[in-house]
């Protein structure tokens, strides 16, 4: 089922972030200016071979992409692109990997710099990480690429973003309740001795074990 090759990007409104991709097998591809809302997307080979031998997902292609599970895929993806992210002056923000019940798996990466990504450098970036996943078939199923910068709430993961964004609105999720709640927003004050954060929150600072951070993102006033 061979279908027009269609570059696009734009920018979302609900992530507040650049995406940028290629379509490719489909029957319709659209237009820039048709493009509002969603996500841009690669389809690499993989998904042509698919599409062209047997259409949609079977069972065989399931058993091969269950070879890796979500962990590992994660990990060798970024094994493989953390040196070309870094030549190119980015951080690797995350990769997420997903694999729904139907359709297609979804591979996600989120890149950033000091200052901000531009939608030039996540254009060039896509294209280049791409092919070499294409090349190094890490993922044995059709799947859909997205490479985007984390936008204005981006996910705090690592340790270093604690010390990095020190000073900024955070909205923090625990594991059990601290100081009687679970939802804690304020403003980051850092990570203490590598293992505890503190959050100056309605005057006070909170100090929350950092193994007791289900989920921290930046936050922004409306």
């Amino acid at each position: 089922m061979a279908g027009r090759l269609c570059e696009y990007l734009y920018c979302c409104p609900y992530s507040f972030g650049f995406f940028c991709g290629r379509v490719s097998g489909g029957q319709i591809c659209h237009a820039p200016e048709q493009l509002a809302v969603g996500t841009a997307l690669w389809r690499g080979p993989a998904v042509h071979r698919l599409e062209n031998d047997s259409g949609p997902v079977n069972g065989e292609a399931k058993q091969l992409s269950a070879l890796f599970d979500k962990e590992e895929i994660v990990s060798a993806v970024e094994k493989l692109i953390q040196p070309l992210v870094e030549a190119q002056g980015l951080e690797l923000v995350d990769v997420e990997f997903t694999r729904p019940r139907r359709g297609r798996a979804n591979l996600r990466i989120f890149l950033d710099r000091p200052g901000g990504i531009t939608l030039e450098e996540i254009t060039r970036i896509s294209r280049i990480v791409g092919n070499l996943l294409d090349v190094h078939d890490l993922i044995e199923s059709s799947y859909n690429l997205e490479v985007s910068s984390p936008g204005l709430t981006r996910e705090l993961k690592k340790p270093r973003d604690y010390e990095r964004y020190k000073g900024r609105l955070v909205r923090l999720t625990t594991r059990s309740p601290i100081a009687g709640r679970q939802v804690h927003r304020g403003i980051l004050k850092g990570l203490e001795d590598e293992e505890i954060v503190c959050l100056e929150e309605d005057g006070e600072v909170q100090r929350i074990p950092l193994a007791e951070v289900a989920k921290a993102r930046l936050d922004f006033k409306l």
